[in-house]
């Protein structure tokens, strides 16, 4: 719960965070109604275990970046997304991962994008939206 409730908030740098031990992060960001994007790019969630309320209520939340996370450990994610607004962008790693966040997010809300690393092109991304 180490932001839940911070409903005021409309940013929020948490790249820093080590996060690499954490096996629960039950109603991490929960009730953050005016938290527009989260970076999470720098999670290291492969001992994650429980997500339950993860990011509920977050009904601002328009773009989330878990572009490095992983779920495959993940036992219990009941409500992570609860209320998430339809229009949300989610950018994940893998086909695992966008598999994941789409059953979490439900049918028929938001874009998830599998992120590919910078080519000399650019950045590119495949993008789907869930309907």
């Amino acid at each position: 719960r180490m932001f839940a409730g911070c409903s005021s908030l409309t940013t929020l740098d948490v790249t820093s965070f080590n996060t690499s031990n954490v096996t629960n992060m039950n109603r991490m960001f929960d009730s953050m109604y005016a938290l527009k994007s989260l970076d999470l790019s720098s999670f290291d969630t492969s001992n994650l275990e429980e997500a339950v309320s993860f990011l509920a209520y977050c009904n601002s939340l328009t773009e989330l970046d878990f572009r490095n996370a992983t779920f495959s450990n993940v036992t219990d994610s009941t409500n992570m997304f609860q209320s998430a607004p339809s229009k949300i962008k989610v950018i994940v790693k893998d086909e695992e991962a966008k598999t994941f966040i789409q059953n979490k997010l439900g049918e028929g809300k938001g874009t998830i994008e599998i992120y590919t690393p910078p080519s000399e092109e650019g950045t590119t991304t495949e993008s789907e939206t869930t309907t």
